[in-house]
C-alpha cells in the first residue's frame, strides 16, 4: 500500500473541493476561518494541498458547507486495489 500516494491524493482531492464550496458560498479564506475556528493561514494550506485539516476541523467544514466528509475528500465509493492488498 503506497500511503505517500494515498495521502497525495487525499489533499489534492481536498483541496480541490473547499475551494469549490468555499467560492460557491462567496466566503474568503477569513471568513471560512472566522466560521469554523481556524486562521486564514490553515485555510490556505488546505487549499494548495500543503496539509489535510483535523477531524474536527473537517466536519465543521463540512457541516457548514452541507456536504460528506465523502464528498468533501472525493472518496467515490469504489474500493481502491491498493487500500485492498496486504
Amino acid at each position: 500500500m503506497d500511503l505517500a500516494r494515498i495521502r497525495k491524493e487525499l489533499t489534492e482531492k481536498f483541496s480541490g473541493n473547499l475551494y469549490k464550496c468555499r467560492m460557491k458560498q462567496g466566503h474568503s479564506q477569513q471568513k471560512l476561518a472566522d466560521l469554523i475556528g481556524v486562521t486564514d493561514k490553515q485555510i490556505s494550506n488546505f487549499e494548495t494541498a500543503r496539509s489535510l485539516p483535523s477531524l474536527p476541523t473537517l466536519y465543521g467544514i463540512c457541516r457548514l458547507y452541507d456536504v460528506s466528509p465523502n464528498d468533501m475528500l472525493g472518496y467515490d465509493g469504489r474500493p481502491d486495489s491498493e487500500l485492498n492488498s496486504d
